[in-house]
């Protein structure tokens, strides 16, 4: 399946440069990491990614490079499919100062630059794509005071904890194989959760996401075309452990 998320992009016309991740980030918060090692199991078992914790267990390298960056899979490009398959079982930590707000995505972002070495810039190119908007009756999920986001999702379930819209989106975009860009405008953090019945193929799957985001969250997913940010991966090395 990466495989074929990987390669379907790279014949998108590219429209500007529009910037450089630095290999690491001077002085940044760092996970402590207690173990990194090949998994060998053949499906992904479960992922914690928080400002405290990572716990992932069976997960390929493109799934933790889309969570770090929070960008769609179907937008990652330039890194081997091999590669991108690999699998990995990480255990690591962070203790934040008194009154440090940190990023779980900036800490994974240095995990991998410190054990992976990956180096990445962002383009912008344009593609089809589902605009996530607030639909006429408004929204059915409420606020969150929880800081720390998390996501349990599935092929046919979503439930969301302190999280913000643009992570809905890119996580609906792994799940649906398509592009959704947020264009709810809701800022902050929401709990919120649904459910569906997976279709026979993918535009039947589509289709059931669709009705059930519009009928469950209140919430619209129209087609549209619009430039949106790919990431491209400059450098990678799998990890030696």
């Amino acid at each position: 399946m990466h495989k074929h998320l990987v390669r379907a992009l790279a014949a998108l016309p590219i429209l500007a440069c529009i910037g450089l991740y630095a290999q690491s980030t001077a002085g940044g918060p760092a996970y402590i990491l207690g173990s990194l090692q090949l998994s060998h199991q053949t499906s992904s078992g479960h992922f914690i990614n928080s400002s405290t914790r990572l716990d992932v267990r069976g997960t390929p390298l493109i799934d933790l490079v889309s969570k770090a960056y929070d960008t769609p899979i179907l937008l990652i490009v330039g890194i081997d499919p091999k590669v991108a398959e690999s699998r990995y079982d990480i255990v690591a930590s962070y203790r934040p100062k008194p009154g440090e707000a940190v990023s779980s995505h900036e800490l994974l972002r240095n995990l991998l630059a410190e054990q992976f070495h990956i180096t990445a810039h962002k383009e912008n190119r344009n593609v089809a794509a589902y605009a996530m908007t607030v639909a006429p009756g408004g929204i059915r999920f409420f606020p969150s005071v929880v800081q720390s986001a998390r996501i349990d999702s599935d092929d046919r379930s979503f439930a969301g904890y302190g999280v913000a819209m643009n992570f809905v989106a890119t996580d609906l975009s792994d799940t649906m194989h398509a592009v959704v860009i947020d264009r709810t405008a809701l800022s902050g953090r929401y709990n919120l959760n649904f459910a569906w019945q997976p279709g026979s193929d993918r535009s039947a799957n589509i289709a059931a996401i669709r009705q059930a985001v519009e009928q469950q969250l209140g919430l619209e997913l129209e087609p549209t075309e619009a430039p949106v940010e790919a990431l491209v991966i400059d450098h990678v090395e799998l990890a030696q452990r």
